[in-house]
């Protein structure tokens, strides 16, 4: 007897995990089975998102969207809070994940910071991400 299951999508994190009221962020989607990834849905229609496109050069004029990369717009209407975000795709919507709404400054932590000499300047506003894989 020999069994298989079809692909599913599933989201395993979104990063950075959430935004600032009133802007954009770019966001990385990491998964499986996110393949044909169509776009991501909120559960407030407030919050949307877009592929993030390339830009043009000589030999590819035409944007193209990056893959496992979109841009997450954030209405100013949006509440603070914790809402969910799927991913949806050719193997169909993918298991939330949490991204978090708020008012303050989103910085992120882009390189290793074990030590002074490396250590970023956090203002007392502001909400910090370590970066996924630092």
């Amino acid at each position: 007897m020999l069994l298989a299951d079809f692909p599913q999508a599933r989201l395993a994190t979104i990063y950075p995990p959430g935004g600032k009221q009133n802007s954009q962020v770019t966001v990385a989607i990491v998964g499986t089975d996110l393949d044909d990834l169509q776009k991501l849905t909120f559960s407030h229609p407030g919050i949307t998102a877009i592929h993030k496109m390339s830009e043009p050069t000589e030999f590819d004029p035409q944007p193209k969207p990056i893959l496992g990369q979109m841009v997450v717009s954030i209405a100013a209407d949006v509440l603070p809070g914790i809402y969910d975000v799927r991913a949806v795709g050719r193997y169909g919507v993918s298991n939330p994940r949490a991204f978090m709404i708020g008012t303050v400054e989103e910085l992120r932590k882009e390189k290793p910071a074990d030590d002074v000499a490396t250590a970023i300047d956090i203002p007392p506003d502001a909400v910090v991400s370590g970066g996924y894989g630092n």
